[in-house]
C-alpha cells in the first residue's frame, strides 16, 4: 500500500481514494430530532444561505455502508461519529453538483482501510433571506442619507456665496439708489434667490421622508445580526442571537433601557487563554455577555450587569438580572432571589455562582484545565444536574467570547 517490493503471493491492499480537501471553513453539528433519527448539520462559517444536512434511523446507516453494522444502535453510531468531529477527521468534500456535500470519514472493514461516505443535501434557509433583504434596505436607506447630507452641504455652500454677493451689492447700493433703478432691482433679485435657497434647505431639513441626519448620529451604530454571526465563534444561527436579545431586554426591562448593540472585546482564541487576559479586557465593563464553547461541542454562558474585578479573594456580587444559559437547547435561567450572580477573583475566569460548585466556573489556562457546572437549582433556577453541560459535571474549554452590551433608553 505504500510502495516498494510486494511478494507475488501477497494480494494487494485496498487503497482509499484520495479528494481534495475542501478550503472552505464548516460548522458541523450532529443530534438527534424528535423522531430518534440523527441529524447530521453543516454550514458554512462564511456562506450565506449555504446549509447541509441529512436525517437517518439506524435502518438507514445500515443501508447507506456495512460499516455501520460494527455498532448496535444508532445511539452508538452518534457516539462515533461525536468523537471523529472532536478529533477533527471528519472530511467534508463539495460535490459537482452544488445541491450535495460528502461527509467523509477514514475506517478499517475486515482489517482492510476505506472510505465511509454520507451524502448531505442542501438545505433551503429562509432566515439568511430575511438578513440579506434587510441588510440590502440599510445599505440603500445610508445612501439616501449621503445623499442627503451631500445636498444639504452644497446648498448651504450656495446661500454663503449669494449672502456674500449680497454684501457686494449692499454696497454698490448707496451708489445706485439715487439714480440707478437697475441697481436696486438686481439686488432684489439676489435677496429673492437667497430666501428661496433658504427655503429650501428648511423644506429638506424638516421632511419627514427626508429628514436631516446629524454627523453625531450617523456615527452611532446599531446592531447587525449579520455581522456578529460571521464574526462570532460560537453563535451559528440567527434564532441564538434573537433568544439572547429578547432575554437581556426581559431582564432589564426595569432599567428603562433596553438593548442597543454588543461589542466583542475578549476571545480567548485570540487575546490568551489567561485569567491575566480575561480580566485585562473585561474588568470594571458591564453589562457584560459570556459565551463559552467547549471540545465536546457544548455551547453556553451567562449575562450580568455587575462588573468583574481582579481582587486577590473570592468577591461575590449580587445582580437580579442575572441569568445562564444553554444555546444548544435556548433555554435560560434566572438566578434565584437573594443570591450571588457572580463572583470575582484574580486567579480566575468568569464565575457564576454556586453554593456546592459554581454554575459555571473557569480557573487559569481555560484551555488546559477543567472547568465545571453546578447541580440543579444551586443558585440559579436549573431543573437538572448540570443541565447547561447535558448531564456532565466538568468540561474542557475550546472558546471563550465576550461581549460588552450597550444600552439604550427606551423611547
Amino acid at each position: 500500500m505504500h510502495g516498494g517490493p510486494q511478494n507475488e503471493d501477497t494480494s494487494q491492499e485496498e487503497e482509499i481514494p484520495k479528494k481534495k480537501k475542501s478550503k472552505i471553513r464548516y460548522n458541523i453539528r450532529i443530534g438527534f430530532t424528535k423522531l430518534k433519527k440523527l441529524k447530521i448539520s453543516v454550514n458554512e462559517i462564511k456562506g450565506e444561505n449555504n446549509l447541509f444536512q441529512r436525517k437517518l434511523d439506524y435502518q438507514d446507516f445500515l443501508e447507506l455502508d456495512n460499516f455501520f453494522a460494527l455498532y448496535h444502535n444508532i445511539e452508538e453510531i452518534m457516539v462515533e461519529l461525536d468523537d471523529l468531529i472532536v478529533e477533527n477527521k471528519i472530511i467534508l468534500t463539495p460535490d459537482k453538483d452544488p445541491k450535495k456535500l460528502f461527509f467523509e470519514f477514514d475506517a478499517e472493514v475486515n482489517n482492510k482501510p476505506r472510505r465511509v461516505s454520507i451524502t448531505l443535501f442542501k438545505k433551503y434557509n429562509e432566515h439568511m433571506d430575511a438578513i440579506n433583504s434587510i441588510c440590502k434596505a440599510l445599505v440603500a436607506q445610508n445612501q439616501l442619507i449621503d445623499q442627503i447630507t451631500s445636498e444639504n452641504k452644497d446648498l448651504k455652500t450656495k446661500i454663503n456665496q449669494l449672502d456674500k454677493r449680497v454684501a457686494e451689492k449692499e454696497e454698490e447700493k448707496i451708489f445706485l439708489e439715487n439714480d440707478s433703478i437697475r441697481g436696486t432691482k438686481d439686488l432684489n433679485d439676489y435677496d429673492k434667490q437667497s430666501d428661496l435657497i433658504r427655503y429650501e434647505i428648511k423644506i429638506q431639513e424638516h421632511n419627514d421622508d427626508f429628514a436631516f441626519i446629524s454627523p453625531k448620529s450617523l456615527e452611532e451604530k446599531k446592531c447587525d445580526p449579520k455581522e456578529i454571526l460571521d464574526n462570532s465563534k460560537i453563535l451559528n444561527h440567527i434564532k441564538e442571537f434573537t433568544f439572547l436579545v429578547k432575554k437581556i431586554n426581559r431582564n432589564i426591562s426595569y432599567t428603562s433601557k433596553q438593548f442597543f448593540n454588543m461589542k466583542l472585546i475578549y476571545r480567548a482564541s485570540d487575546d490568551g487563554d489567561t485569567a491575566e487576559m480575561f480580566h485585562k479586557k473585561c474588568d470594571n465593563l458591564c453589562p457584560l455577555l459570556i459565551l463559552i464553547k467547549t471540545t465536546k461541542h457544548r455551547r453556553f454562558g451567562g449575562f450580568t450587569q455587575e462588573t468583574f474585578e481582579s481582587t486577590n479573594e473570592f468577591k461575590g456580587k449580587l445582580d437580579g438580572s442575572a441569568f445562564i444559559f444553554s444555546l444548544d437547547k435556548l433555554k435560560s435561567y434566572d438566578v434565584q432571589e437573594g443570591q450571588n450572580a457572580i463572583c470575582s477573583c484574580k486567579n480566575n475566569g468568569p464565575i457564576f455562582y454556586g453554593n456546592e460548585s459554581c454554575n459555571i466556573y473557569l480557573s487559569d489556562k481555560f484551555f488546559l484545565t477543567k472547568g465545571n457546572v453546578a447541580r440543579k437549582g444551586d443558585r440559579y433556577n436549573t431543573k437538572e444536574d448540570y443541565e447547561i453541560n447535558f448531564g456532565k459535571a466538568k468540561f474542557v474549554t475550546k472558546e471563550i467570547e465576550v461581549y460588552h452590551i450597550i444600552l439604550t433608553k427606551l423611547n
